[in-house]
């Protein structure tokens, strides 16, 4: 009987052991995976300042103040050479970049000009990267013009924030 009492112990302390099997779910389509929504973009607004919305790639608004215009992007993130080259039409390495970190987004600021019909144009832009999408505020006016709107650029990109991201 105490052989018979100890093999039912072994046994019941052997299967006691057994770990449970974990399984993997397998599909047979492929399911992309979902991208975080998009932060808003903030910034300080001039009250002067009117709003003309476009379609196009991202989510623009261009905003049309007392002689300089103002206009915020959303693009998808990864490639910041393209997007630099898609907002200033300028290849990425001839443009000078300067690199800081925003809280916990990276922020990536540029100044470039560009001759038109209407003279030379001075742009100062700035893109905040959250790793899933880049948010662009760009500044545009004549050349001759940009000593006296400095400061209020300075405090527009100075109030420069994305809320909301995935980061």
């Amino acid at each position: 009987m105490k052989k018979l009492l100890l093999v039912f112990a072994l046994i019941f302390v052997l299967c006691g052991c057994n770990s449970a099997q974990e399984f993997e779910t397998v599909t047979d389509t492929w399911e992309d995976p979902v991208q975080a929504a998009a932060g808003e973009i903030r910034f300080a607004i001039p009250s002067d300042a009117a709003l003309e919305v476009f379609e196009g790639d991202g989510a623009c608004k261009l905003y049309l103040c007392d002689g300089y215009d103002l206009v915020m992007q959303t693009l998808d993130a990864g490639d910041l050479e393209r997007t630099l080259s898609q907002i200033s039409g300028y290849p990425a390495d001839k443009l000078t970049v300067i690199e800081t970190l925003q809280k916990t987004l990276k922020r990536f600021d540029c100044i470039w000009s560009s001759s038109g019909e209407l003279g030379e144009q001075l742009v100062r832009a700035a893109i905040l990267d959250d790793g899933n999408y880049h948010y662009v505020l760009m500044a545009m006016a004549d050349a001759s013009r940009t000593a006296q709107l400095q400061e209020t650029w300075q405090s527009i990109f100075d109030s420069f924030t994305v809320i909301n991201t995935a980061a």
